[in-house]
């Protein structure tokens, strides 16, 4: 228990330090951010909020057919809007997707599914990870072969990029490869046996099993597994897209290649921080790399400001509504 009290104090301080200094150039820069957000241009940002609401609808439906195909057993209607609401929330919470994981089984009720729903949880996060991960990696080389990059920036670039390649082909091997994945789940529940006195050998081998026959069900629908992935890549393209508005907003073009790297970056060192929703880190990392490439800071943060209102808080609003909503149905 030591070691998690102090894992979430340096986290404390960690968040601390980087909304400090993110507070500190927003104040630095407020007059010049204040006249770039009130010279936007509305059509843009209504736009941005139509493509940031198209990603949360289209991650909703991969997330949909991904827990009925690890044989979760609920409404469709139902299914659909906790898909929407944990999404939504998930964005602006993340905590490593614990918040979208925990949410997901308080609303869905069913303590006789709840393996079924963190294993189609954590399947779908994979998914997620290794969407990214593909555009990243298609967006990143175009920058490479078409931009002038300082050789100590584009190291430094190389090596975020080549740990978080590694990452994924980890859990790309945990998720596909049954032995490795037996073993580190056994591992897992040793050392939580050991160190909390609790034993969930049982747990773990019945989410391995879930899992296996989600594999193997998923397998069996040949294309239709890739269309899934295909509807998460059309999740991050239509949030890449809501970033392309937000710039479009305050007059500034940038070519994809670059758009997405900088989004890339700030999403991989959000996630490294596992501050809740990466804030500070992501926005500070995002803002460093426009800056690189000639987008001046006041510029890069407003447009920052503007991402966070139209990507994260609008859903997430939307997303509030139907969770009321459903609450009052389930009380009812």
């Amino acid at each position: 228990m030591e070691k998690n009290e102090k894992k979430k104090y340096w986290l404390k301080i960690l968040a601390t330090l980087f909304l400090s200094f993110f507070a500190f150039i927003v104040f630095s820069n407020f007059k010049s951010i204040k006249d770039a957000l009130f010279g936007a241009d509305y059509g843009d940002i209504v736009i941005a909020i139509g493509a940031a609401l198209a990603s949360c609808l289209v991650g909703t439906y991969a997330f949909s057919e991904i827990n009925q195909i690890f044989g979760l057993q609920n409404d469709n209607k139902r299914l659909f809007a906790i898909g929407f609401i944990t999404i939504a929330f998930n964005n602006l919470i993340t905590l490593g997707g614990s918040t979208g994981h925990t949410l997901r089984i308080l609303l869905l009720k069913d303590k006789h599914q709840i393996k079924n729903i963190l294993t189609a949880s954590f399947f779908f996060s994979y998914l997620n990870i290794l969407a990214l991960a593909i555009l990243s990696f298609i967006s990143i080389g175009a920058v490479f072969f078409s931009v002038n990059i300082p050789q100590k920036i584009l190291q430094t670039f190389e090596v975020i990029f080549f740990i978080y390649l590694f990452t994924v082909s980890l859990i790309s091997l945990a998720t596909f490869k049954h032995s490795f994945r037996k073993k580190i789940l056994l591992k897992t529940a040793e050392i939580i046996k050991r160190v909390f006195k609790k034993d969930f050998i049982s747990d773990f081998i019945h989410i391995d099993q879930i899992l296996l026959s989600g594999l193997n069900t998923l397998g069996n629908f040949g294309l239709f597994s890739w269309k899934i992935l295909g509807f998460i890549l059309l999740d991050w393209i239509f949030s890449a897209i809501t970033l392309f508005f937000c710039f479009r907003a305050l007059g500034i073009f940038l070519t994809p290649a670059i758009l997405f790297s900088g989004y890339f970056v700030g999403i991989a060192t959000g996630l490294a921080s596992m501050l809740p929703g990466g804030l500070g880190a992501q926005d500070l990392s995002q803002i460093a790399f426009y800056n690189i490439f000639g987008i001046s800071i006041p510029m890069a943060m407003s447009v920052d400001i503007l991402f966070r209102i139209t990507y994260y808080f609008v859903p997430f609003l939307v997303a509030l509504i139907m969770y009321w909503r459903l609450v009052w149905k389930i009380k009812k």
